[in-house]
């Protein structure tokens, strides 16, 4: 991973996923 705005954008991403399965 070279860029971490890519890890930042992966973790938002599955951190929107749990909260629309809530």
């Amino acid at each position: 991973m070279a860029c971490p705005a890519i890890m930042l954008c992966y973790a938002m991403s599955c951190f929107v996923l749990l909260i629309n399965q809530a």
